[in-house]
């Protein structure tokens, strides 16, 4: 059977609700997160449980990476809008070419 995975930012809101709500430290708040989600069945290799977290930049190199590839992706919009500009510098032959196709065949 394959364990549940958390985000990061699911951890990290763990840790921080210990120490609004319980008034823990961050230590003592950690610790009981990670207790409860291993005891929930949950798979934390892919979360820094350490509470180590640098200042400024990603949490963890991983997170730089997909951060990285993030950003080489395109949205859905981007997407889009490049597929209507090829459209349109194409002569708008985007209603033709389904219709044109059609009517030769018959």
């Amino acid at each position: 059977m394959d364990k549940k995975r958390i985000s990061q930012e699911t951890f990290d809101a763990a840790v921080e609700e210990n120490i609004e709500e319980f008034e823990m430290e961050r230590e003592e708040a950690i610790k009981d997160a990670i207790t409860q989600f291993e005891m929930e069945g949950v798979d934390l290799s892919n979360v820094v449980t350490t509470g180590e977290r640098p200042a400024e930049g990603p949490a963890h190199p991983a997170i730089a990476l997909l951060e990285v590839v993030s950003a080489a992706v395109p949205t859905t919009e981007a997407t889009a809008a490049h597929e209507a500009e090829a459209a349109e510098a194409a002569g708008g032959a985007g209603d033709g070419a389904g219709g044109a196709g059609g009517a030769a065949e018959e």
